[in-house]
């Protein structure tokens, strides 16, 4: 074979190798982004929320006066 023909043979292999790296980069990239995406709809986390939610925006019986309610003393 002739010395172009080597060269190009080299240069289209280190292509191709060039291209399985960023293609297995790209994959890994993305299966992170999915998973980072896909905890947000989690139900057990939205249920937590739901549930932190709820109480901070339930009644609390020392809050109408501001008071905060006394200490025991034994």
């Amino acid at each position: 074979m002739s010395l172009i023909e080597d060269q190009n043979r080299a240069h289209n292999l280190q292509a191709i190798e060039d291209r399985k790296v960023a293609a297995a980069e790209h994959y890994a990239e993305m299966a992170q982004k999915l998973m980072t995406e896909e905890s947000y709809k989690d139900p057990r986390l939205q249920a937590f929320k739901q549930r932190r939610r709820d109480q901070a925006l339930q009644l609390r019986w020392w809050k109408p006066n501001g008071a905060m309610p006394k200490k025991r003393t034994f």
